[in-house]
């Protein structure tokens, strides 16, 4: 199978919404000269995968100005300013989800039950790891 780079996105000057929701609740909006998300999907839904879920609400700001659709997953509950402010809101290109809404359909994969056991292994991780 020949080498094939992973995707690599240039900068494109940030949604409108996102530069004024930043701008509104003081959120650094992160500008890049380029953006390689975790993984794309087919249909170039940009996927970001997070431990913390305040740190899912962050990488909103990482990437969603820049994406067309954007799907972040996170593993652990926790609380912080990204958080608080973002929770409620309706993203126009984007969601932030747990993982467990993946766990159904990961236990009917092939192999799927051992990753959901791994999650839940490392959520019971917090605080005993750095």
């Amino acid at each position: 199978m020949p080498f094939q780079p992973e995707p690599i996105f240039d900068h494109l000057p940030p949604k409108p919404w996102y530069r004024k929701f930043a701008s509104e609740h003081g959120l650094k909006l992160r500008e890049h000269p380029f953006y390689n998300p975790d993984f794309l999907l087919e249909d170039g839904t940009w996927v970001e995968v997070t431990l913390s879920e305040n740190t899912a609400y962050k990488k909103l700001f990482r990437f969603g100005h820049q994406s067309p659709q954007l799907t972040v997953i996170w593993l652990d509950e926790d609380e912080g300013l990204h958080k608080t402010v973002c929770k409620n809101l309706a993203f126009p290109n984007a969601i932030v989800t747990d993982v467990k809404q993946f766990y159904l359909r990961l236990a009917n994969c092939s192999g799927g039950a051992e990753i959901v056991e791994n999650m839940e292994r490392l959520r019971e991780l917090r605080g005993v790891i750095l």
